[in-house]
């Protein structure tokens, strides 16, 4: 993942929520978001349910709280961006805790949004395919079962060690398109005949 190439979008006609109280801060943000082009628009103390679909959301970090969020910490489904006025640890804490991806210092001038907005989004992404793979190892892991259980029957089969069996399992999967624990599970629910050519090159016993 991290020698994967960055794509950084185009933001035209994003929407973008700025949850902050009447300020400069959030009249420079909403200035900055419009001339990227982004439809954007201020709201406090709380988020409705259209403003929840935004595409990004920039965030008042010193005076938030959790209920002005319908998703539970840490598992924002957009790009978030703290502004930050206060550095106490506390309100720090809870900047992390809510997932954001990038942050902006008050009093917010005439630039930065547009590299929080790369950054916050670049982080999501991240976080979503770290999660993915998190996921998908803990798939793995579930069935080892089922795998050492297919290795077995196809040793027993075919008279030979675990590591060709394993090896013949892998070939098999590849021919079949398929995980190999995918393909386990479909050996195990086969008859036991299935087994015996599990993984055979043409011409080899």
């Amino acid at each position: 993942m991290t020698n994967a190439r960055v794509t950084i979008p185009n933001f035209r006609n994003w929407r973008a929520v700025v949850l902050h109280r009447p300020s400069p801060t959030t009249d420079a943000v909403l200035r900055q978001l419009e001339r990227l082009g982004i439809q954007a628009r201020a709201l406090w103390p709380e988020l409705d349910a259209e403003s929840a679909e935004a595409d990004v959301i920039f965030f008042d970090a010193d005076m938030g709280f959790d209920e002005q969020f319908p998703w539970p910490p840490g598992e924002a489904p957009v790009p978030l961006v703290a502004l930050v006025g206060s550095e106490a640890p506390g309100r720090l804490e809870w900047v992390l805790a809510r997932g954001a991806g990038a942050h902006l210092m008050k009093p917010v001038s005439s630039g930065g949004v547009y590299s929080a907005l790369v950054i916050a989004g670049h982080a999501l992404r991240q976080r979503g395919a770290l999660a993915g793979e998190v996921r998908s190892l803990r798939d793995r892991l579930r069935r080892r079962p089922q795998v050492a259980s297919a290795v077995l029957r196809v040793m027993t089969a075919q008279r030979i060690e675990s590591a060709e069996a394993m090896q013949r399992i892998r070939r098999a999967a590849m021919e079949h398109g398929q995980s190999i624990e995918d393909y386990c599970d479909a050996l195990l629910a086969a008859p036991e005949a299935e087994a015996a050519r599990a993984g055979l090159k043409p011409g080899k016993p």
